[in-house]
């Protein structure tokens, strides 16, 4: 079966052991290699049966990112892959029109079934996480009613993905300020980087 596929990871390990899994399960037409969003946003125009994409990956602010890929690979499903698969990350990604989400510890038979699945026209997410996300679902977004004004506002600027520089200009802070309200805002989500605070906030309907 050959098919073509656009994988973007900026760790070398992880990349290839990803582009690995793929030679064994296809004889690809290609398999292009991005190692950054504007990395792989510049492939737009080619044709891919699958675009594979780190959500951890330089320049990824999850929904904006989300929102360049899905306008420069229109016609194509995107699949993320994590290291962990984040029940809240999961769910705001599929709300976002990701088609799966793979996390690099996927078994191989479990990654040839996902793939195979995803170029069927299906959809993936990993059990472990589909299970976990309905288990939150009553109380994912009770961390927002924490927010303070200024938080929040600082929060929706993330999920917009700007930069911390960009912040500050626009609330009128110092840098400073938005590397604190942002550890602030880490503990309160309960997230460990900030795509994932990206995603909590698209999950409670903040973008």
């Amino acid at each position: 079966m050959s098919v073509r596929f656009l994988l973007a990871e900026h760790l070398p390990v992880d990349r290839a052991m990803i582009r690995a899994r793929l030679l064994e399960l296809f004889d690809p037409g290609a398999i292009d290699e991005a190692f950054s969003l504007d990395d792989a946003v510049a492939y737009a125009g080619r044709s891919y049966d699958l675009v594979m994409i780190d959500p951890e990956l330089p320049g990824m602010d999850f929904a904006g990112g989300l929102k360049r890929l899905q306008a420069a690979f229109a016609e194509t499903p995107i699949a993320l892959i994590a290291g962990v698969a984040r029940a809240a990350q999961v769910r705001a990604s599929l709300q976002l029109g990701v088609r799966g989400f793979f996390p690099k510890t996927l078994s191989p038979p479990a990654f040839a079934a996902a793939i195979r699945l995803l170029l069927a026209g299906g959809s993936y997410v990993p059990m472990a996480a589909d299970a976990a996300e309905r288990g939150a679902a009553d109380a994912g977004a009770d961390w927002l009613g924490m927010l303070e004004q200024g938080e929040y506002q600082l929060l929706a600027l993330v999920a917009r993905g700007l930069t911390n520089k960009e912040i500050a200009r626009r609330l009128v802070w110092e840098e400073t300020q938005v590397q604190s309200g942002l550890a602030v805002l880490f503990r309160k989500a309960g997230a460990r980087t900030r795509s994932e605070l990206a995603a909590q906030a698209a999950l409670a309907g903040v973008v």
